[in-house]
């Protein structure tokens, strides 16, 4: 419980922690006993609210942001204490953080400055490198090998940086959109980006001999409002206010082809894959999530439908792929699971209070 709003929540990968930001200036990481019960483990205080709060990816570091310009990295003890790492003072409020899958190296956007910070062998960081724009910096994440990483800015631009030899970053491409940057991801092999945008486009680019080239633009009706790589890397999934689901599959010559495509009755919101990669879960603003899976010819079908009496906010998948779970403004929370016939039945819905 946090006296104000919670904005944000996480769990840390191995799912022992989770992390609430709120607007009551606290973020409050809690960690799960051995009996299954959940207890307070660090309580970490900022002068304004919380801005952003993330778990690096081994489950070892955390990163809170205030509108205080503080951001703190903590660091998880072997007594399970969380303790203090780092303190950064930054002029203007954190947009944007991001660990690199080792957790060695942490980004940190604020406005138009990117910093990169390392950690040092006693568990201090040190603030490495740092790089300048000239207009707002949106987002910004590392590939999952950490030699690349992405920055995304309010002038419709997209960066990739490469590190070079001696710890220095360089700019490998630009990406010009039309409109408003949506997101730019790197897939799981850190060989392909994938942007999306207000434009109507998404943009997939794969490095080559050192370069990135661009490969193909997937075009929608109206803004696309999400753009996702699927785990293997072999297929892209976009979502759009033209109400359409498209999914595509990389060919052999390294181009993209769109296979199929999904119709809901109002713009779809989010996409996503499960972890195995056989489902992709939609969200969409006809108060439906649906489920569309893969089948034994490898053609994409819709496996279930989740109503809600408002839009759907939010829908995500637990790790083993089995279950769904979804969020809507008619402030229930559904759960289904996956039966053996591929279909999908409802197990639990879960009420909460007026908003």
């Amino acid at each position: 419980t946090h006296s104000g709003a919670i904005f944000r929540t996480h769990f840390s990968a191995d799912s022992l922690h989770v992390m609430t930001a709120s607007f009551d200036e606290t973020a409050i990481i809690t960690g799960q006993k051995t009996d299954g019960s959940w207890e307070t483990k660090a309580t970490i205080w900022h002068a304004g609210s919380v801005a952003s709060a993330i778990f690096s990816t081994d489950g070892r570091q955390m990163m809170t942001a205030g509108i205080d310009n503080v951001a703190e990295i903590y660091g998880h003890e072997d007594d399970g204490s969380w303790k203090v790492k780092a303190t950064i003072y930054h002029e203007w409020i954190n947009s944007s953080a991001s660990f690199s899958a080792d957790g060695h190296q942490l980004l940190s956007a604020i406005f138009r400055t990117l910093k990169i910070y390392g950690r040092e062998t006693d568990g201090s960081w040190e603030a490495k490198y740092t790089v300048y724009h000239h207009s707002r910096i949106l987002s910004a994440n590392f590939s999952a090998d950490g030699s690349h990483l992405v920055v995304a800015r309010l002038d419709r631009t997209v960066t990739i940086y490469g590190q070079e030899r001696d710890g220095s970053w360089k700019v490998k491409t630009t990406i010009t959109h039309n409109d408003f940057v949506v997101s730019a991801t790197f897939s799981d092999d850190g060989r392909h980006l994938l942007t999306a945008s207000h434009d109507k486009t998404a943009k997939i680019y794969a490095l080559h001999d050192g370069l990135w080239e661009e490969m193909t633009i997937i075009t929608h009706k109206h803004r696309v409002r999400s753009a996702l790589f699927s785990p293997d890397d072999r297929l892209v999934v976009t979502t759009s206010e033209d109400k359409t689901v498209k999914i595509h599959k990389r060919q052999t010559n390294g181009s993209w082809e769109t296979n199929y495509t999904f119709c809901h009755n109002a713009p779809v919101r989010s996409a996503r894959f499960s972890a195995d990669g056989h489902h992709i879960l939609t969200t969409s603003d006809d108060n439906t999530a649906k489920i569309y899976s893969l089948q034994v010819d490898r053609s994409w079908e819709e496996a279930g439908s989740i109503t809600h009496n408002g839009r759907v906010l939010s829908a995500n998948f637990s790790p083993d792929s089995c279950l769904v779970v979804t969020a809507g403004e008619d402030k229930t929370a559904k759960i289904y699971g996956l039966r053996p016939d591929g279909s999908w039945i409802k197990k639990a819905i879960i009420y909460h209070g007026p908003v």
